[in-house]
């Protein structure tokens, strides 16, 4: 796994890049996780909620977008997201695919 989440021993939930993977503070990258800049640490997470939103990169490359669809606060047994992996098809397109949190899988393609 690339990613994980970590309950720090300062009682705060953190989401963690490893294997040479990054992520990119909190809704401070472009719709499409454009301008992200990718950091190497941790990101806390406990506060954060729907409309909150991490970009992701794995160590191959590769992009997602997670979504928090409820409040994360720091004795949350659960923690609801979806996420989107962005697929390059060319140099300018992207096929997207969503991972909702149930139901059936859906693509998407954007310019």
């Amino acid at each position: 796994s690339d990613f994980w989440l970590n309950l720090r021993s300062d009682k705060h939930i953190y989401f963690e890049p490893r294997n040479g993977a990054r992520l990119a503070e909190p809704n401070s990258a472009e719709a499409n996780c454009g301008g992200a800049v990718f950091l190497k640490r941790g990101i806390r997470i406990d506060g954060l909620g729907p409309g909150s939103d991490l970009c992701l990169r794995s160590n191959d490359g590769r992009l997602s977008h997670i979504f928090f669809a409820s409040e994360v606060q720091a004795d949350s047994e659960q923690i609801a997201v979806y996420y989107v992996t962005r697929i390059r098809i060319d140099s300018g397109s992207f096929k997207d695919i969503v991972r909702p949190l149930s139901g059936p899988q859906r693509e998407f393609c954007s310019r």
